[in-house]
Parts: structure tokens; C-alpha cells; sequence
């Protein structure tokens, strides 16, 4: 798999590589998608939406927007551990879901992160009905305290206020 990574990070650019990533993410249950919808139906209110998803997980960092980019972190795997550990190795360890990630925690390119990204990328193409991009902004791959991903929500789909 790291071979994989390193070839496609060296042929691709970045929204190759997120299609090509994205698409592998576990599948995301429909009846949370299916949720998540019909309270962003509600009104189209991103401000609505955060404020019942806020309340439903337990995020490191709360999911917030500054205008069309919405921005939501991933909780750790294992929160205890996670709060516990005292390297950046036992950091990752504990707070990225992926097998893969874990049996190759110095070795693997942030651009399989893209994975996560796909999490993501299927709530809120089902909520919206549409594409959405999702870019990295951190990663515990690349030592940083958390997962966060940035999420382009087209402007014609939400209101604001």
C-alpha cells in the first residue's frame, strides 16, 4: 500500500488524489447520511445542522463554517489512550481509525488521510445532493494533535446567518 501512495502522490495532483482516496472510505451507514439530510432539509441552515451535530459527537474540536467551507475534525479511536499517550506515534495510534495507518505510522504519505476525507466527502454529498470537495488541513500523519478537514459546500446549497 505504501508503494501505491508514493507513486500516486509522485503522478497526481491533489484533486486526482482525493478522488482516487476518497472513494475508498468505509461506507458510511445510509440511515446516518439519511439523518443528517433530513435536518439540513429542515431549512437549509448550516448554522441548524451544526448545532445538532455538534451535540451528537464526541469531536475534539467542534465542526464550524466560515462561510462555504465547513470545517470538522475526526474524535480519536480511542479517546483514552489517545489523551494518555506521550508520543506522536502513541498520538496517531490512538487517534486514526485505519488499520493501514497503524501498521505503517512513519511510513505512509498524508494522501492516504484522503480515506478520511472520504467519510466526509459521503454525508455531505448525501445531505447536499452533490459533489463536495474535502481537503486535508491536518493530520496526524504529518504530526499534527488531530484530523481536520475542510469541506467546500457549494454556495448555491445553504443559507447562512
Amino acid at each position: 500500500m505504501i508503494q501505491a501512495i508514493e507513486k500516486l502522490d509522485r503522478v497526481a495532483n491533489e484533486e486526482q488524489k482525493f478522488e482516487v482516496i476518497s472513494r475508498c472510505a468505509h461506507v458510511r451507514p445510509a440511515a446516518d447520511i439519511d439523518h443528517w439530510k433530513e435536518i439540513f432539509e429542515r431549512n437549509h441552515d448550516i448554522d441548524e445542522f451544526l448545532s445538532e451535530y455538534k451535540d451528537s459527537l464526541p469531536f475534539l474540536e467542534k465542526p464550524y463554517h466560515e462561510g462555504n467551507i465547513l470545517y470538522t475534525s475526526k474524535p480519536p479511536a480511542d479517546r483514552d489512550a489517545y489523551d494518555k499517550a506521550t508520543t506522536i506515534q502513541g498520538k496517531i495510534k490512538a487517534a486514526c481509525f485505519c488499520p493501514i495507518i497503524h501498521a505503517a505510522l512513519d511510513k505512509m504519505s498524508k494522501t492516504y488521510c484522503y480515506c478520511g476525507a472520504g467519510w466526509a466527502r459521503q454525508l455531505y454529498e448525501g445531505m447536499f445532493g452533490e459533489s463536495v470537495k474535502v481537503d486535508i488541513v491536518n493530520t496526524v500523519v504529518a504530526g499534527d494533535k488531530l484530523c481536520k478537514f475542510a469541506v467546500h459546500i457549494p454556495d448555491h446549497v445553504i443559507k447562512t446567518t
